[in-house]
């Protein structure tokens, strides 16, 4: 993979996971999209240990799940 196409996931990666901001009202897939957006740039770069360490971080939700079992929870993973 290009380098320069590296370094831009990797900011991509660092800009969703620090500056997205959702509203307090917005679903619950708005409210998790900087982490799924990180997760889809580290895919993008096979950085597989990044990418599973967000797909597998547990959320600030009643139940406290990981987030690849809330997107269960919620119907938006098959």
């Amino acid at each position: 993979m290009n380098q320069g196409l590296r370094r831009t996931s990797y900011r991509a990666v660092i800009n969703w996971l620090t500056k997205y901001n959702p509203n307090a009202d917005a679903s619950n897939l708005e409210k998790i999209k900087g982490l799924l957006e990180a997760f889809y740039h580290l895919c993008e770069v096979e950085d597989v240990e990044r990418a599973w360490k967000i797909i597998d971080c547990r959320l600030n939700t009643p139940t406290q799940e990981y987030l690849i079992e809330q997107l269960r929870t919620w119907g938006y993973y098959e």
